[in-house]
């Protein structure tokens, strides 16, 4: 949502991703509960809590089952899942945001939207 009210704002590409690259690995981290999560019979916790974790755009975070409980309605037993996303702690030093922000500035510059926001969300997390 930043990324895009950067856009928005007629922010430049380029200063608009590094500008999100400084608040996704530098700004606040908070939890996230979700409950209520409904997995019918035939599908899996794991499936599911992927399924949940993609459409939140949790990747990264670490997901948890903090309750569970089955119901069973006209059909098959369903389960009910509580999920909590405990936060990834951020992970670049200054010096490899700054080399993030000048990768950012340079590839834009000769390819515009060349970086994508998932490589900016992963640098620095691979060896």
């Amino acid at each position: 949502m930043f990324y895009e009210a950067m856009l928005t704002s007629h922010v430049p590409t380029a200063k608009a991703k590094v500008m999100y690259a400084a608040v996704y690995h530098f700004g606040p981290r908070w939890d996230l509960s979700v409950m209520g999560v409904y997995v019918n019979s035939e599908e899996s916790n794991d499936a599911t809590i992927a399924a949940v974790t993609d459409t939140l755009g949790a990747s990264g975070s670490i997901p948890t089952v903090v309750s569970s409980s089955e119901i069973q309605l006209a059909g098959p037993k369903e389960r009910i899942l509580g999920l909590r996303y405990i936060a990834p702690k951020p992970n670049l030093s200054q010096k490899q945001f700054r080399a993030l922000a000048r990768m950012i500035e340079r590839r834009e510059a000769v390819a515009p939207n060349s970086v994508s926001l998932e490589e900016i969300r992963s640098y620095g997390t691979k060896p």
